[in-house]
């Protein structure tokens, strides 16, 4: 473009990225599902698949994130209600104060899928 030098660009595109946000996606940590090999489809009425929780590697997986976590300067945390979903986040922020919503929204595309319809208590 004429007229405009590099410098100029650069001073529009940080002043651009002052006001936007940046979003973060982080997969829950391994579910009991996951380990297991078998898809939920094959036991669907099976109860071990309904909102399945994370084993204790997906616990150290999540847990491994909490030291640089802080350093993310996240404002909010969104999170499925699965407890996989939600343990994942307790753990990765748990040195941040920040607030972590939890809402249907944020749930996988496959809600017929056993694992993903929660559980009821």
């Amino acid at each position: 473009m004429a007229g405009l030098d590099a410098h100029a660009v650069r001073r529009m595109v940080n002043a651009s990225k002052a006001n936007e946000k940046q979003i973060i996606f982080i997969r829950h940590g391994q579910s009991v599902a996951n380990s297991s090999g078998h898809l939920s489809e094959e036991e669907p009425l099976n109860p071990r698949w309904w909102d399945s929780p994370i084993t204790a590697k997906g616990q150290m997986q999540a847990s491994s994130w909490a030291g640089v976590a802080p350093s993310w300067d996240v404002d909010e945390v969104w999170c499925s209600p699965l407890c996989r979903a939600m343990e994942t986040a307790c753990r990765i922020f748990e040195r941040v104060d920040v607030p972590i919503r939890v809402s249907p929204f944020a749930r996988e595309g496959w809600w017929h899928c056993t694992e993903n319809q929660g559980r009821l208590l």
